[in-house]
């Protein structure tokens, strides 16, 4: 069983690879917690708990913001991978769209 959910890894850092390729990812080292650093996608200031509370509301589903585990979070997302693999590529691809609606939000 634990060789299974150690798997679960690989998936979740090759879909940030092809759909969030500036986002960089910490490594994990026996953890089903990912923490994925966002700035350079959506910017230096980004606000983690504005943009958390958007996913949330906009593309259903949740991650923590790196804010709350203290000051040097800010800017990373938790997300939690310990899922079935389709449920985990479901909510990666919900949370690349709600970064992309992130970054166009400007434009609008």
């Amino acid at each position: 069983a634990a060789g299974s959910r150690g798997a679960i890894g690989p998936p979740a850092q090759a879909f940030f690879a092809e759909k969030l390729p500036l986002c960089r990812l910490s490594k994990l080292e026996g953890t089903y917690l990912l923490w994925a650093d966002m700035r350079p996608m959506l910017g230096a200031d980004l606000d983690t708990d504005a943009f958390c509370e958007s996913l949330k509301t906009h593309e259903k589903v949740w991650a923590a913001a790196g804010s709350h585990y203290g000051r040097d979070g800010e800017g990373f997302v938790r997300i939690n991978i310990a899922a079935q693999r389709a449920l985990l590529l479901e909510g990666l691809t919900r949370l690349a769209a709600g970064a992309e609606r992130w970054q166009n939000r400007e434009k609008e």
